[in-house]
């Protein structure tokens, strides 16, 4: 990886280790790099990023493609396994520097608050980046994520 690129670019320093993200890397392969958001601290909430130079879903080449809609279905079944949500909001985020990014965010009992749709993710996201999340919802975030990551790494059975 370009070591001028790790430090322009949050994404590259996240796959390549330079930065961390609560709970580490939930899944890797060659193309795609799996890790919660950074920013808030909502259990399971995934984001799927390229690990090359690409903005825009129409940019992703054929075997990418095939590849993030399979990691797209296997992380939203773990999620549903682990933390038992019914709604998962997928957003595909295009308006990013370098990296390709999709948000995984699961809807869980407490969002039900702020409505359903787009404007529901955007109330949830706006109420946890408004202040600091505690001891406790940092622990369920690292947690969260180690068992999404032991989910994943168990074999896939259709």
């Amino acid at each position: 990886m370009n070591p001028a690129a790790v430090l322009s670019c949050l994404s590259c320093s996240i796959v390549s280790g330079v930065a961390t993200t609560p709970g580490g890397t939930v899944l890797e392969t060659d193309r795609f790099h799996v890790h919660q958001d950074a920013r808030h601290a909502i259990p399971g909430f995934m984001i799927v990023t390229t690990k090359r130079h690409l903005v825009a879903f129409d940019e992703l080449d054929e075997a990418e493609a095939v590849e993030l809609a399979l990691i797209l279905r296997r992380v939203r079944r773990a999620q549903r396994g682990v933390l038992g949500t019914e709604h998962t909001h997928l957003l595909v985020n295009e308006d990013t520097r370098h990296h390709f990014h999709a948000w995984m965010l699961p809807k869980h009992p407490w969002m039900n608050a702020y409505g359903q749709g787009a404007e529901a993710m955007r109330a949830a996201l706006i109420q946890s980046a408004s202040r600091p999340p505690t001891p406790a919802e940092r622990e369920a975030t690292v947690e969260a994520c180690a068992r999404i990551r032991d989910t994943l790494a168990a074999p896939f059975h259709e």
